[in-house]
């Protein structure tokens, strides 16, 4: 009997150990294979850049315009002057900072040098951002203006950070 215990206290041990250690074997999720890129070329040397990311490998950039934590019931509309003097590159990022799971849809578009270009529309998951970059691949400076759109999916609202800036 006293060593049919010990056995059983034995067995106890090496079950309790293994148990404990399935989780030291489990993996973190790779962050960096959840982020897509498509480019847009829009004509006479002017490129878009839409990139799509999880929250928490964006860093939150500071920027001229910039809009946190605000409410999107259900839409909400960003128009940023591109200025002469101002550089050849313009980025904005958005935030889905919705915490209940809601996703938004953001349309982009740009006027530049008289041309409207609008880009199809990113469906962005909650704890996911999208980033627009605009570039004049000859040095010249962006002249006219962009257009953000945002809406909540499925919802009343959604909760956004949004920032842009020309350089």
């Amino acid at each position: 009997m006293k060593k049919t215990r010990r056995v059983f206290a034995l067995l106890l041990t090496v079950a309790m150990c293994m148990a404990m250690s399935v989780s030291a074997f489990a993996t973190e999720a790779d962050l960096s294979s959840q982020i897509t890129t498509k480019t847009y070329e829009l004509g006479d040397g002017i490129v878009v850049t839409v990139t799509t990311a999880p929250n928490e490998i964006t860093p939150m950039p500071l920027a001229y315009d910039r809009v946190l934590d605000a409410l999107a019931s259900p839409t909400a509309r960003h128009t940023f002057p591109l200025e002469s003097g101002e550089g050849s590159k313009c980025s904005a990022h958005i935030w889905n900072d919705s915490t209940d799971g809601t996703k938004m849809q953001v349309r982009f578009s740009v006027t530049v040098n008289g041309s409207t270009s609008t880009l199809p529309t990113e469906v962005v998951a909650a704890g996911k951002n999208t980033n627009f970059s605009v570039e004049d691949k000859n040095g010249n400076d962006l002249v006219g203006k962009t257009v953000t759109n945002i809406a909540a999916v499925d919802a009343s609202s959604v909760r956004y950070s949004y920032l842009i800036e020309q350089f």
